[in-house]
């Protein structure tokens, strides 16, 4: 990684600083601000295989997903592979046990689905430029330091701002409207009678549970980036300060307040990034550039008591991540790190050109690979809820 000045020299603006110790430092200050990404899990494409990464995922054999047209029932009638699905109903599960007669014959064959996911790799990056003079005379001390550590963690939000926008659009499958529900289906009929309730949490626990998401969730922890630790006590859910304060005025089912602070279940050492309490069987996180739909809803028309963009309501997601849901995907290569950084310095031979002959200028860039695979997007719980004003 490039120096903003030689090791062993005095520069102008002081004493030499080395950029690696400069990115280190800031990495650490982005992380602290990271609520979406220790839930991924990671993959990585190796150099010179292409931008796409593929899984294949064997779906289960009693499950409405195991579609397999190779199955045999026990009267030797050819049905789909999955015996009794997804059903819990006594009645209909007792005429599909696979019981063998005293004979045997060609009975009960099952089959099984095979489905390939895949995920597609993007680069993104951005760049800054200084001059030799805004470092020499700038009354901000440490400014190109500074300016780094902005860059990092602007380049940190952006990767979590596509997170937010994948784990959004992929929790198709266990979705719930607030309150009265959505009279059209839609995030579009939402209004003043769509805020989000105790039974709707509820109701959510249902679907998640029976699309099997466990209430235990692996979290990445360390500096590194690569230990581990399982959180319980439930569902990790994320919320925008907007719903945080509906979650706080929730009543349970006995009209008793639902929400628990924080500090009244968990010690210091289990406490998760943002982490604001816990409803029912969700731990809260709050996160204060969490996504929303503004303006999405139904006309607000004169309504000033919920929350509404240019006329009409706003919408905001409660989104539950079950443990090994989805996974970030980046490339894989020799430079070590997060982000590829490069870094010209003022008077360096590579600022002296045509368009800057007295090479008073210096350039920064940071830039990223992202991709994004749902690899269990049944653990994606969402409900879509207004907000009071």
């Amino acid at each position: 990684m490039a120096l903003l000045y030689k090791e062993g020299t005095t520069a102008t603006v002081g004493a030499n600083v080395r950029v690696d110790h400069l990115l280190k430092n800031a990495l650490v200050e982005a992380a602290e601000e990271q609520f979406l990404f220790p839930l991924a899990s990671k993959e990585s494409i190796p150099l010179h295989t292409g931008k796409t990464i593929k899984r294949e995922r064997i779906e289960p054999l009693i499950s409405d997903k195991n579609i397999s047209a190779e199955g045999i029932d026990s009267t030797g009638k050819t049905v789909a592979g999955n015996l009794w699905g997804s059903s819990r109903d006594v009645g209909s599960i007792t005429g599909l046990l696979p019981e063998i007669g005293e004979e045997g014959g060609r009975f009960n064959r099952v089959g099984f689905t095979k489905n390939t996911i895949s995920a597609t790799i993007k680069d993104y990056g951005f760049f800054f430029e200084y001059t030799e003079d805004s470092m020499q005379f700038d009354d901000i001390v440490d400014l190109y330091q500074k300016l780094c550590s902005e860059a990092v963690k602007g380049a940190n939000k952006i990767q979590e701002t596509l997170l937010n926008i994948d784990l959004i659009s992929v929790a198709d499958a266990t979705v719930i409207f607030a309150g009265k529900g959505a009279s059209d289906g839609t995030r579009k009929s939402l209004g003043k009678d769509n805020i989000i309730t105790y039974d709707d949490l509820r109701k959510l626990d249902r679907k998640l549970t029976l699309a099997r998401c466990p209430y235990q969730t692996k979290i990445i922890t360390g500096s590194a980036k690569q230990d581990t630790r399982v959180v319980g006590q439930g569902r990790i859910a994320y919320v925008g300060p907007e719903l945080e304060t509906e979650l706080e005025n929730l009543v349970d089912q006995f009209n008793k307040p639902a929400f628990v602070p924080v500090e009244h279940y968990a010690d210091a050492g289990h406490i998760l990034n943002g982490e604001v309490g816990k409803v029912g069987k969700f731990r809260i996180i709050m996160d204060p550039y969490f996504l929303h739909f503004a303006g999405e809803g139904a006309a607000a028309g004169s309504d000033t008591t919920v929350k509404a963009t240019g006329g009409k309501y706003d919408v905001f997601p409660f989104l539950v991540i079950g443990d090994d849901s989805f996974s970030t995907v980046g490339l894989a290569s020799s430079k070590a790190g997060k982000f590829v950084i490069n870094e010209v310095k003022p008077g360096s031979s590579q600022s002296v050109n045509f368009n800057d002959p007295f090479g008073k200028k210096g350039l920064f860039s940071i830039q990223f690979w992202y991709g994004f695979m749902a690899q269990r997007p049944e653990r994606i719980g969402l409900i879509y809820s207004c907000a009071h004003a």
